[in-house]
């Protein structure tokens, strides 16, 4: 059974120095360890190291999804959610 995954929107970017759009990532259903990546429209937010956790922030307005796989069955589950510019 394949865990649902949905976006909390925490905060659009209301400031541009630094951007303060913050995402957060809800896992449930199943009871597997998950490893978490955060990508924009270029691929893996840098440093990865940085975005490997449910929560993501520090992001400018844009597109981003979260790669949920899960560790034990290697399952990959995706969503993605928007960021909006409020900084006019």
């Amino acid at each position: 059974k394949y865990p649902i995954v949905t976006i909390n929107l925490l905060s659009h970017q209301t400031i541009v120095d630094p951007p303060n759009g913050k995402l957060e990532a809800i896992v449930e259903g199943g009871n597997e360890t998950c490893i978490f990546q955060w990508e924009d429209v270029a691929g893996p937010l840098l440093p990865p190291e940085s975005y490997n956790s449910p929560i993501a922030d520090r992001l400018v307005a844009g597109t981003f999804t979260v790669v949920v796989t899960l560790k034990e069955s290697g399952c990959v589950v995706t969503e993605s959610a928007i960021i909006h510019d409020m900084t006019d």
